[in-house]
């Protein structure tokens, strides 16, 4: 749920450089189990929100490390269940993921003010299962 992003503040005219800010985020996270000794549960969650950047943005400049969809915000769910049995592990896990990201308007520029902060969103969500058998010897 950690991303990263920086945006155009300025454009010097004269010698083309760059001025840049980068665009801030509130996250918040926490994973929490038991430690029974045959059944074990545990649940992650997070979340992720785009506050946009502390200068104004030139239009269409923030550049982000691994894609150029603008996120707006990103929520986690993961519970999950261990059982052990001697020297074996059966563990299992769902986890659903939602990412809401900034709507890109007709004109190709995304729909958010003047500091990055997303007005309107597009989400896409998806689940995954995931199961694991360990030996331990």
């Amino acid at each position: 749920l950690l991303t990263s992003a920086y945006a155009v503040h300025e454009i010097d005219e004269v010698t083309g450089q760059y001025t840049f800010t980068p665009m801030n985020q509130a996250t918040v996270w926490t994973d929490i189990h038991t430690n029974g000794k045959t059944m074990q549960f545990g649940l992650f969650a997070g979340y992720m929100k785009n506050l946009g950047a502390t200068d104004k943005i030139i239009d269409g400049t923030i550049e982000h490390r691994f894609d150029n969809d603008i996120l707006d915000n990103v929520m986690r769910v993961s519970p999950r269940i261990i059982f052990n049995s001697g020297k074996v592990r059966f563990a299992g896990e769902i986890e659903y993921t939602s990412a809401a990201y900034a709507k890109l308007l007709d004109d190709d520029t995304y729909d958010m003010d003047e500091f990055g902060k997303i007005n309107n969103t597009e989400s896409v969500s998806n689940i995954r299962f995931l199961m694991a058998v360990y030996y331990f010897f």
